[in-house]
């Protein structure tokens, strides 16, 4: 078939049988509000709960954080990368001024000898006046016997560590000088965020050692870790492993863990 003059033409309906009428129309838009307003109820939703889910992470690397002692240290490296983590969580806990206090001395292997070495040192030179470890006093031949116990420490009980932090709260970290007990809370707090953020590495185990009272506090500890005058070492926190399955024993009761007065 040929079709000299173009196919033939579809009948067209009248412009009023096409057209939707107003009641159509409303009830168009009415479907599409209500579709609108039930996604942003489930974006919402979905918001809250990941506020949610999120504290709950929080809370559960709050409840996860404890010290795990040399005791229970296993012979396997972490990573620096692994306390690099711990120092970038330091760095966001809260402190007054323009700089923070807190100033990290990061061990490694030779470095925490070269500072038992030290501390050995120390006490052979002032016992006698400044007593051992945390200012126990005796006989010489007590301080040998606590002496020949730190040296084997050396390779022994601190032998599978991987990293000592030196603590060190600034005195005058920025331009205004604020109270010693508020730089020290600061670094406190800076110290909680790295022990938060190991709580989240499985086999990572920390503790914050005071270390030895008067070595601590010493001109010779002073200058190893490149402190100023008026500076405070609070310690040294220990990176160490652990087995992946150490049991946590701790218990917290609110009665005998947690001393709070509510009052109106």
């Amino acid at each position: 078939m040929r079709w000299f003059h173009g196919p033939p033409k579809t009948p067209v309906a009248p412009a009023d049988a096409c057209a939707p009428s107003a009641i159509q129309l409303s009830s168009v838009v009415a479907v599409a509000v209500a579709l609108i307003m039930l996604l942003i109820a489930i974006r919402s939703q979905a918001t809250r709960q990941s506020i949610s889910g999120r504290r709950g992470e929080v809370l559960s690397c709050i409840l996860a954080r404890r010290s795990v002692f040399p005791r229970h240290y296993v012979e396997r490296d972490i990573s620096a990368e692994i306390v690099q983590g711990l120092l970038d969580a330091a760095m966001w806990a809260p402190y007054h001024g323009s700089r923070p206090p807190w100033r990290f001395v990061v061990l490694g292997k030779e470095a925490m000898v070269a500072m038992q070495r030290l501390t050995l040192d120390f006490y052979d030179a002032n016992w006698r006046t400044t007593g051992w470890a945390d200012g126990k006093r005796g006989t010489d031949a007590d301080y040998r016997k606590w002496r020949t116990m730190t040296e084997d420490e050396i390779n022994g009980r601190w032998g599978p560590v991987s990293y000592m932090i030196g603590i060190v709260a600034q005195r005058q970290a920025g331009s205004k000088r604020l109270p010693m007990h508020e730089e020290i809370a600061a670094t406190a707090c800076a110290v909680q965020n790295m022990h938060i953020q190991a709580a989240s590495v499985p086999g990572v185990a920390c503790y914050w050692s005071s270390w030895h009272d008067a070595v601590r506090d010493s001109e010779a500890m002073r200058r190893f870790l490149s402190m100023g005058s008026e500076d405070a070492c609070l310690g040294f926190f220990i990176v160490a492993a652990c087995s992946l399955s150490l049991k946590d024993s701790r218990q917290r009761e609110p009665s005998s863990h947690n001393a709070v007065d509510w009052r109106a």
